[in-house]
């Protein structure tokens, strides 16, 4: 099975060291960086024939209003770094894994071991679409109502499905992906939280911007009961999550640990184990049940989190 790596985002400190770790554990992978334009390059000081660096032009961040002043965000900016370098022209048939350029691999025995986990996942499981980091792969029915947001710190996808989006994100601008207010219909509120929101969450965006329609999804968390229909199909049948302490990654801003809360508002392993196991009706509601349970145990277990930061126990 081919294996490639995509570093994605912005130049940094730490991107340098991520790029030779990758190279020295798999000798056979080819590890890509894309980034911007005007920012620092890689191959001036590594000139591996398996590293590949591509420099994309910043298209600045999303705010296309001009008549009210909000923060940006900077989803399109992650889609081009993400989506931006033409792989259906040099990739063939097999997993690409997305880092952020931020990450840092900590132990290097356990993040070999989680990518033999995830191949042996996409051979036994012939339907299985994205393998995610579970914090950030959001259950709709407990804290953060967004179905289909599933962690891009780091994930592993089918090139098949990888060049999909990329075809799809070739001929996108920012009018054509609807960067506008989340909530459009109310921008009062928008102002009010001083933000300039998205109609979909970044994520959403990343895995799956060329499916809302068939998803039936009118906004990131404005959806009707089909839409949970086919998030559990999802689960059942094409995603599974790891713990990130299970990968051997970090952050590098978050090196002491991102705390426990995250487990208490997203999607697990055994959520996905039992979810596949049960009949589709059963799922729907161990979805539920488990989704309201966990929200229940998020706001201790948060100010735990935040206890711990006030300590420096956690980033």
């Amino acid at each position: 099975m081919n294996r490639y790596f995509l570093i994605q985002g912005s130049y940094n400190e730490t991107v340098l060291e991520l790029i030779n770790v990758l190279l020295e554990i798999d000798e056979s992978s080819k590890i890509m960086f894309s980034h911007y334009i005007n920012e620092k390059k890689i191959k001036n000081s590594l000139t591996n024939p398996r590293f590949s660096e591509f420099l994309i032009n910043d298209p600045g961040p999303d705010n296309l209003s001009s008549d009210i002043n909000l923060k940006s965000t900077n989803i399109f900016r992650m889609i081009k770094t993400n989506f931006g370098c033409d792989t259906y022209q040099f990739i063939k048939k097999g997993i690409i894994y997305k880092l952020r350029s931020d990450l840092i691999i900590s132990s290097k025995e356990k993040f070999l071991k989680s990518i033999n986990k995830i191949e042996n996942l996409f051979l036994e499981k012939k339907e299985l679409e994205l393998v995610c980091l579970q914090n950030g792969t959001f259950n709709p029915y407990g804290l953060y109502k967004y179905p289909f947001h599933f962690n891009d710190w780091f994930y592993a996808v089918r090139s098949e499905r990888f060049q999909e989006l990329e075809k799809y994100f070739y001929y996108i601008d920012k009018s054509s992906l609807k960067l506008d207010y989340y909530l459009y219909h109310d921008r009062g509120k928008a102002a009010k939280l001083d933000k300039y929101i998205s109609r979909f969450q970044a994520e959403q965006y990343i895995h799956f911007a060329d499916r809302f329609e068939n998803y039936e999804m009118i906004e990131g968390s404005l959806f009707n009961k089909n839409t949970l229909i086919f998030f559990r199909d999802y689960l059942r049948r094409h995603l599974w999550v790891l713990p990130i302490s299970q990968t051997g990654l970090k952050l590098f801003k978050r090196s002491l640990g991102i705390g426990l809360a995250h487990k208490f508002s997203s999607i697990s392993e055994i959520d996905i184990l039992i979810i596949r196991s049960f009949p589709k009706r059963l799922s729907s509601l161990y979805l539920i049940f488990s989704g309201r349970i966990k929200l229940f145990f998020w706001y201790p277990i948060n100010l735990i989190d935040k206890i711990m930061r006030r300590l420096k126990l956690i980033d």
